[in-house]
């Protein structure tokens, strides 16, 4: 779903407005650098998915032989799970942050409107 749709569903009467005000107040929106915690959070989300994954298949991630460092295949796969579950937690975090400020904007811009 769009970020206009999700702004109709949850502020009807932002649908009566034109179409610019509602695009720039998304974009405004997007232009919201993620806070600092957010990027903690999610480096530890990512060191705890690929610790755990490698514990649970039974192999350290890279792997020392005569021949040099290697991956197992296991370990490939963990990686590949865990930059997939991290990714898809990432997006989800990012649209409900930009869900968030979009509706502190229209609350700012109804204030603004209504003061005139």
């Amino acid at each position: 779903m769009s970020y206009t749709q999700w702004l109709h569903q949850q502020c009807p009467e932002t649908q009566t407005w034109p179409s610019v005000d509602s695009f720039a107040l998304i974009q405004q929106a997007k232009a919201t650098q993620p806070c600092k915690r957010l990027e903690i959070l999610l480096m530890i989300a990512w060191f705890f998915c690929f610790t755990l994954l490698s514990g649970f298949i039974g192999q350290p991630l890279l792997e020392v032989s005569a021949q040099g460092f290697f991956w197992s295949a296991e370990a490939v796969c963990a990686v590949l799970a865990g930059a997939f579950f991290c990714t898809f937690l990432e997006q989800k975090m990012q649209r409900r942050l930009i869900q968030k400020k979009l509706l502190e904007l229209v609350k700012q811009h109804q204030v603004a409107q209504n003061a005139l």
